[in-house]
């Protein structure tokens, strides 16, 4: 079994709550695990390049650290960790620097004193903890006209209402999989869309391929887009779901 280093200092607190959070009670399980990972990976201290509770991450180097978790996965939940603000990233050349908001806050044992005392009252109020972290609700990701998320962790054109990334969170909850294809194929493709219709319109135009690829596993639909996205060439060119199904059929 391989061991993972860990950091040289401190530790990492759970609150009890955190059995009842969205990440732990409703989403997959490798979303969870996921996020411990990467609470355990952050800065304890405050260094030279990184701050106490960010960290360099690149999923071809924690994959070891991951195991069992697929790339896709990692990617879909990196994304709703943001929409859920739980973390930020920021792209640089070694990786994505993730930063645990309320790293801080969490990580401080005093902010845990005097909960025992106060846990009759807490449940008196209601019956289940609150959690200690940000759940996305519909109204989220419904209202087109009230932007829930802070402007500076938008990943929307500056300006336009419409809030992209919390259309693709509805696409990749969507029950067909010819929908979870096409959420994958924009961000893989990092296309930016200014309004909801380009982006049903570009559903449209890319819903037959996507159906066709719904004839394939989830595993090698995956295994094509890594393949693509990892060629030297194709990834240069302008490549759609065709270029997918294509793949898929020589692996």
């Amino acid at each position: 079994m391989t061991k993972i280093k860990a950091n040289s200092g401190g530790a990492t607190l759970w609150a009890r709550s955190t059995i009842e959070s969205d990440i732990f009670y409703n989403k997959p399980a490798a979303w969870f695990k996921i996020f411990f990972y990467i609470v355990q990976k952050v800065n304890y201290y405050n260094g030279k390049q990184l701050k106490r509770g960010e960290g360099y991450f690149c999923f071809t180097r924690e994959k070891e650290g991951l195991k069992w978790v697929k790339e896709t996965q990692w990617h879909k939940c990196i994304k709703w960790l943001k929409l859920a603000k739980m973390i930020t990233t920021h792209k640089t050349t070694r990786g994505n620097i993730i930063f645990v908001l309320n790293y801080d806050k969490y990580q401080t044992i005093n902010t845990y004193k005097g909960e025992a005392q106060g846990e009759a009252q807490i449940q008196a109020q209601s019956k289940h903890s609150p959690s200690t972290v940000h759940t996305i609700t519909d109204k989220d990701y419904k209202d087109e006209k009230k932007d829930n998320i802070p402007a500076e962790r938008r990943e929307t054109i500056p300006g336009q209402e419409f809030n992209q990334n919390a259309y693709l969170v509805l696409m990749h909850n969507d029950s067909k999989m010819s929908i979870n294809i096409i959420a994958n194929f924009i961000e893989a493709k990092d296309v930016i869309f200014p309004t909801k219709k380009a982006v049903t319109d570009f559903i449209g135009r890319n819903i037959r391929v996507a159906t066709q690829l719904t004839e394939f596993s989830e595993d090698q639909v995956e295994a094509a887009f890594n393949k693509v996205m990892n060629d030297k060439f194709l990834s240069t060119i302008d490549w759609g779901l065709e270029t997918i199904l294509k793949q898929i059929t020589k692996l």
